[in-house]
């Protein structure tokens, strides 16, 4: 995705990978990275700013908010594509949880950030269902729930390491 604003030295941009997660918009300056939520409007990652830095970094997203929210749903959909954003399915490799979303879009998240999925048999784990018209899955035998938000939060965590790398994902 092309830079949003340049301000003050900062770089305000997206990845396209971003996607999936919920709106929020990437700063970079020098060796520093940071990713700012834009609802609520707080950080998600810091990597080599200062305190003062982050103050005017959180002035400057506040400010340019309503920019910053229109080029994102510009680029991925309005607020609606993501209110309409259901799992349609989930499968496992021996440590892979791949989950299908209801518009063709596909997500594979570290089964060791599930604890229960992780150490749960093949068979254990293949006896799912959906709850909610697709915003949780359900494993009765594990007594485990995963919300469509939380395994959005997940691909995102498990892309912040990376991001502030500077490793494309």
């Amino acid at each position: 995705m092309p830079t949003v604003l340049r301000e003050r030295g900062y770089r305000f941009f997206f990845y396209m990978a971003d996607r999936l997660e919920p709106a929020h918009i990437h700063v970079e300056r020098d060796d520093s990275a940071a990713k700012v939520c834009l609802d609520p409007l707080e950080f998600s990652l810091v990597e080599g700013f200062r305190e003062h830095e982050c103050h005017e970094i959180l002035r400057i997203t506040d400010t340019h908010l309503d920019e910053f929210l229109r080029a994102w749903y510009s680029a991925f959909g309005g607020p609606t594509a993501m209110n309409d954003l259901r799992i349609k399915s989930v499968s496992f490799s021996d440590r892979t949880f791949k989950v299908e979303f209801s518009d063709g879009r596909c997500i594979e998240l570290p089964l060791e950030l599930f604890a229960k999925l992780n150490i749960a048999t093949p068979s254990e784990r293949a006896q799912w269902r959906l709850i909610g018209k697709g915003q949780g899955v359900h494993w009765e035998l594990l007594d485990e729930d995963v919300s469509l938000e939380n395994l959005l939060l997940a691909y995102s965590l498990s892309k912040s390491g990376a991001y502030a790398q500077g490793v494309l994902v």
